[in-house]
């Protein structure tokens, strides 16, 4: 988790663009994610 291209490189390979470009777009939040936890939002996400 704390090698972010390692992550970013994973999520592509596995089928996952969309959080490649979260993580490449985020850095401060993946980072507070990583340390202070990630808080998960309803599907669909903010109005």
């Amino acid at each position: 988790m704390l090698d972010r291209p390692a992550v970013i490189r994973i999520a592509g390979e596995c089928g996952f663009p969309e959080a490649v470009r979260w993580n490449e777009t985020r850095t401060k939040e993946y980072a507070e994610g990583v340390f202070r936890g990630f808080i998960v939002e309803a599907q669909g996400g903010k109005p």
